[in-house]
């Protein structure tokens, strides 16, 4: 490894081990908007497969770890691979997998304990990239300023929420028995070529007790 990429490295490490400091959403009121329509333009602008350079800091109960990322997603394959580096550009976790299975070939340790949290991160991965639309049947509600789609999942219930300017997707929720499982909020998005990429995103897995915090730094073709 170069020592460019190790100073990289160094400087994304403590850029990330501070908290999440994404820009809120801005309020946009939605009494006038059709929700069919926010959805199908947010689905027009979502990119089908994509290679990305992030920060990445995970949050597991007392320990923190902040990297950097290398991610590749395909959603029409829906296909995925993760690679997360340390400041000293060790390997925290390896994880990649398809929409049968999901293999971890690498984990540091410290992740081992409580429970295959590498796996629970790759689920994570396809909640966050996949399925960034509701079905055409799910019921809708308006608040003042989102809209809420939902659907059933699973066992439970999924909920989407679109607003902001350009009614774009900021969360995404899976309930079961009224009780939040894990819920992704996505910031910041940016347009690359016609296609939009959120600059922040933040995984939260009640069921693990663990926080995802991601920051996009480069976007590859």
């Amino acid at each position: 490894m170069t020592a460019r990429l190790i100073l990289l490295l160094c400087v994304l490490f403590l850029a990330g081990c501070a908290s999440a400091p994404f820009e809120k959403t801005l309020d946009a009121r939605v009494i006038n908007i059709d929700p069919t329509a926010a959805v199908n333009e947010f689905r027009e602008s979502a990119p089908d497969n994509f290679r990305m350079l992030q920060t990445i800091t995970f949050h597991y109960g007392p320990m923190a770890f902040s990297g950097l990322g290398f991610a590749e997603v395909d959603t029409r394959e829906r296909t995925f691979s993760v690679v997360c580096m340390n400041h000293m550009g060790v390997k925290i976790f390896e994880v990649y997998g398809n929409k049968e299975e999901i293999n971890a070939p690498f984990v540091m340790d410290e992740l081992k304990r409580g429970g295959n949290v590498a796996l629970a991160v790759g689920e994570d991965i396809k909640r966050i990239y996949y399925d960034l639309v509701p079905a055409v049947d799910a019921t809708v509600e308006k608040e003042k300023y989102r809209i809420l789609f939902r659907q059933p999942s699973g066992k439970g219930i999924m909920e989407y929420a679109f607003a902001g300017i350009g009614y774009r997707l900021v969360e995404k929720t899976y309930y079961e028995d009224n009780i939040a499982v894990w819920r992704v909020s996505y910031y910041e998005y940016m347009d690359d070529n016609g296609k939009l990429y959120p600059g922040g995103i933040v995984m939260d897995n009640f069921r693990f007790s663990y926080r995802l915090i991601i920051r996009l730094k480069e976007i590859y073709k």
